[in-house]
């Protein structure tokens, strides 16, 4: 039976992962005051043991972890209790989950996040002048949620991101929604393909999105549809960029 350890999962990532259990979906809620800098989350994460498992290690780091709640097989699992240390949040539950069982957790945390300080610098969540931008490889997804950080731990991923009006968040996958209330904006996206943790990002500006209709073209797997691609430019540099972009679509094979 698994029981919380920071053993190193791999020493390319000393302090990240765990094979304890596999991922399997991440949904995150993201609250960005941008002003303040100040994130109020919470992710959902599925998943599916591969041992018994009475302690469930998530890799957070910088940002407090609130309210817990763990679910499997439809029934809510106590809580016994949980700790932050290390860039980890440790869960601790009252019994422990079979091996080969599916459960879920849900996190709510907030704080006021910033890069992680690892063995490969700085990475992860960055307060810009105007805005934020997210790199995260290897090491740096726990700079802005709770997750098994491990680049073998793909997963799909539902990201929601409510910021102020007049900025636009960009995530992974497809926009699948924007709404607006008062002076804040909610916007959507999916990323059915499982990815690795370190990938998912969110930038956030006063972004305008020019679609490239002219370039869209197949896959090497599917060359017949077309992949609708664009690019997220602040409203100044509109004119600049379409210039720039027009003169590497002279270039055949460029773009």
């Amino acid at each position: 039976m698994s029981t919380a350890t920071l053993e190193p999962f791999d020493p390319y990532t000393p302090g990240h992962g765990t094979d304890d259990f596999r991922v399997q979906h991440y949904d995150l809620d993201l609250d960005c005051r941008l002003a303040s800098n100040r994130l109020i989350g919470k992710a959902v994460i599925d998943a599916v043991t591969t041992t018994k498992l009475k302690s469930i290690v998530l890799n957070l780091d910088g940002l407090r972890a609130g309210k817990i709640a763990v679910k499997s097989s439809g029934k809510s699992l106590k809580v016994a209790t949980y700790a932050q240390r290390t860039g980890q949040l440790v869960v601790t539950l009252a019994e422990a989950i079979a091996k080969g069982q599916p459960f879920s957790i849900e996190v709510r945390y907030e704080g006021n996040p910033a890069p992680s300080d690892g063995i490969w610098g700085d990475v992860g969540w960055e307060e810009l002048a105007d805005g934020v931008l997210v790199a995260g490889q290897p090491t740096g997804a726990p700079s802005w949620f709770p997750c098994n950080d491990h680049p073998s731990q793909k997963a799909s991923f539902r990201i929601s991101v409510t910021t102020d009006v007049n900025y636009r968040p960009v995530c992974n996958g497809t926009l699948i929604s924007h709404s607006s209330k008062s002076s804040r904006q909610t916007w959507v996206y999916e990323q059915p393909e499982p990815m690795a943790t370190y990938l998912a990002t969110v930038q956030i500006g006063r972004y305008q999105l020019l679609p490239l209709a002219e370039q869209q073209r197949g896959t090497h797997r599917a060359p017949s549809e077309p992949v609708p691609l664009a690019v997220a430019v602040p409203a100044a540099l509109v004119p600049r960029t379409l210039e720039g972009l027009a003169k590497a679509a002279s270039h055949d094979g460029y773009l």
